[in-house]
């Protein structure tokens, strides 16, 4: 992560004016349209570059497993995973939905019924890791459960399994996990500046 700076032609007088990421070719750079210009001309007057993508209302673009738009009244940007969870309730055939997660845990959930089958183990390590990967970047909302799918993966696989599936069927991708989308905010500033 990068810090972008202007420095006031007139005051000399030196602001943070955005933040570039670079993911190993990727770059994306979030400041004010005049410094992320400025940034993006500094990098193409030294390297070939491709066409710059610029994120807009209802209009994202994709960066490193993630999604950024411009949050509708234009006061910053919505990061989600929306096109990862698609796939993952496709992928887990998730086809119904469920208000808030609803798994219930009893006493002996940490043991098995019967024999622990390694298919189910399988299973139940790859929607742990599905849900991992949603958990610690966009959706802190599903910690809980996440937590619970990891802890019995391999002590109760069937048990992970199903409480694994209530979590991704809260929400199916819909209106709800709009409520998720976390705002980024990036304060504006007036006056005159210029790029370092």
């Amino acid at each position: 992560m990068w810090r972008l700076e202007e420095t006031d032609v007139n005051s000399k007088e030196v602001h943070w004016a955005g933040l570039m990421s670079i993911y190993v070719d990727d770059l994306l750079v979030t400041a004010e349209d005049g410094a992320a210009e400025a940034a993006i001309q500094s990098i193409a007057d030294v390297w070939a570059i491709s066409e710059i993508e610029k994120a807009e209302v209802d209009k994202p673009v994709k960066y490193c497993g993630f999604e950024k738009e411009v949050a509708p009244d234009l006061d910053g940007f919505l990061l989600n995973q929306r096109k990862y969870e698609q796939e993952m309730l496709q992928r887990w055939n998730v086809t119904c939905s469920v208000d808030h997660p609803s798994f219930k845990l009893c006493e002996g959930d940490e043991d098995p019924d019967g024999p622990i089958d390694q298919d189910q183990i399988k299973t139940a390590q790859a929607i742990a890791g599905a849900l991992l990967w949603l958990n610690t970047t966009t959706r802190p909302d599903i910690s809980v459960g996440v937590s619970t799918v990891c802890r019995l993966a391999t002590k109760n696989p069937a048990k992970a399994i199903e409480v694994g599936m209530n979590v991704m069927a809260w929400p199916t991708y819909g209106e709800i996990l709009e409520v998720f989308d976390t705002p980024v905010k990036l304060r504006k500033r007036s006056g005159g500046s210029a790029v370092n």
